[in-house]
This record gives structure tokens, sequence and C-alpha cells, in this order.
């Protein structure tokens, strides 16, 4: 049946069915998380309440995603637990590894290469990059995490406006040098998207502001 419990009534996994074509070529899965397929930063544990998953449904996740690895290990001879990344997408990066023999590489980085990321930074004064909350997510192999690492390597400044600033994010611990909130104290989710372009406008006045005064 659909849905991630369904794994726990997963039997066997047999692939002798395979499209032919695929057997000679490469995939690479691009993941901007760093997280294992179980435990607590997890698929289940670490994103499902973010979909909305009750925590028992989490739990039930948990379990399900486990039966797969379980599964995987003895039928495909892939140890799925072990992967970092295997994680993203729900699981979904596991999968590719398991039945595809995929390998499963930070996002940031591959794409950072393709743009030649490290030469443009280094050619600027500062760095300014943004996401829509802040949070623990972030210095798990996130875009802008990822480029505010580079900056500092480069020796420039890195300025992150965000949408908000969860609880959860330790600034003192990144590699930020200004963090801006575009959310007002007080402000809704819904108030904030409905003044974005303002909100967006102020929060960077104020991050170049501090930065001057550093």
């Amino acid at each position: 049946p659909p849905g991630g419990g369904a794994l726990l009534r997963l039997d066997r996994i047999d692939v002798t069915g395979g499209d032919a074509r695929i057997s000679g070529v490469r995939v690479r899965v691009a993941t901007d998380v760093r997280s294992t397929l179980c435990g607590p930063g997890g698929a289940a544990r670490m994103f499902a309440a973010q979909k909305g998953a009750a925590p028992e449904e989490i739990e039930l996740l948990e379990r399900a995603l486990r039966r797969f690895a379980e599964i995987a290990a003895r039928d495909l001879g892939v140890d799925v637990l072990a992967l970092e990344g295997g994680g993203a997408a729900g699981g979904l990066a596991a999968g590719l590894a398991a039945g595809l023999g995929a390998t499963i590489e930070p996002g940031f980085r591959l794409v950072a290469e393709m743009l030649q990321l490290e030469r443009l930074i280094a050619a600027c004064d500062i760095v300014i990059t943004g996401e829509g909350r802040l949070d623990a997510q972030t210095s798990f192999g996130k875009a802008p995490q990822g480029v505010a690492e580079i900056a500092r390597r480069q020796g420039r400044r890195a300025v992150m406006l965000a949408g908000s600033v969860d609880a959860s994010y330790d600034v003192k611990a990144g590699p930020f040098d200004v963090i801006e909130s575009c959310a007002l104290p007080g402000m809704s989710a819904q108030q904030a998207m409905r003044d974005a372009r303002r909100l967006l406008r102020d929060a960077a006045c104020r991050a170049l502001e501090r930065l001057a005064g550093h």
C-alpha cells in the first residue's frame, strides 16, 4: 500500500526485473542534508514533524525505515543505515543507493564545483546569503552554510538574511558574521510573507549597518 508505514510489511526486494539500460549508468544523488536513514537525525525523527506527522506516526516511520534497511542489507548486500545522506528526501537517497548503486554526495559541493563558487566568492568583498528559516538543520549541509564556510576560508565576511531564526541554531558556532531575521518579534508567518519585500530590505539594511560597525 502507499505510505512509508507500508514498509513494515516489506518481505523481500527482487531487482531481477530491473531495466538493463540502467546497469551501466553512474547515478549520483545530490543531497542538502547529511542525515542518516534512521536514528535521532534520520529521515523520520528529524524531518517528519515538519511534514505534519504526529509523534506516533514518526515512530512508525522509523520502524518502517529500519525494516527496509534490514531487507536491503539481506537481499541487496547494501548497508543503507551507514550511509551519510541516506535520510534525504524521506529516505529516497538510501533507496537509490540500494536499488541503483547510487553514490550520495553533498549537493552543495557538487553545485559549488560546477559554478566555481570558490573563485566567485574570492572576488567579493561581502557575501550575502539567505534561508527561509535558520535552524539546526542549516548546519547539516544546507547551501547557506556552505556559502558562508567558503567565505570564511576566503577571508570574506558573510551575512545571513533569514525569514526567521529558530532557537535551535547555534549562532555563535555558525560561520556567519552577521545574522538578521526578516520577521519581527511577535509577527506571524502570514504577516511576514505578506510584507516580505519590505522586511527583507529592512533586514539587509540592518545587517550592513551592523557589519559596518564591526
